[in-house]
């Protein structure tokens, strides 16, 4: 989250908002952390407070004990589009977009 007295963070969004910078994430309205969503093998109990109806995926980078696993990600994921963000690890953060918007510069 960007803190309200963070000028630098202001200016970017500023810059997006207003157009004189490209969004950099082309639209997107959602997002999630496949490191921070539970993983394969998870209890019922532990997949009890999440959405996990986007069942299970493979991101590189998400690790348990030293070992890739797969994450389970939200059901909302299959009615947007994923936007991959320059600089931006998958495991770390994943952005979607509405299917009906399509923001790309070719």
């Amino acid at each position: 989250m960007v803190r309200a007295d963070n000028p630098i963070a202001q200016g970017d969004a500023q810059s997006i908002l207003d157009g004189s910078r490209p969004d950099p994430t082309h639209g997107a309205t959602h997002f999630y952390s496949p490191v921070t969503m539970p993983k394969e093998g998870a209890s019922k109990a532990d997949l009890a407070n999440w959405d996990v109806g986007g069942r299970l995926e493979s991101v590189p980078g998400v690790m348990k004990d030293g070992h890739a696993v797969r994450n389970y990600r939200p059901s909302w994921t299959a009615s947007f589009v994923e936007e991959p963000v320059d600089g931006v690890p998958k495991a770390t953060l994943k952005f979607y977009r509405p299917r009906n918007i399509n923001t790309h510069v070719q």
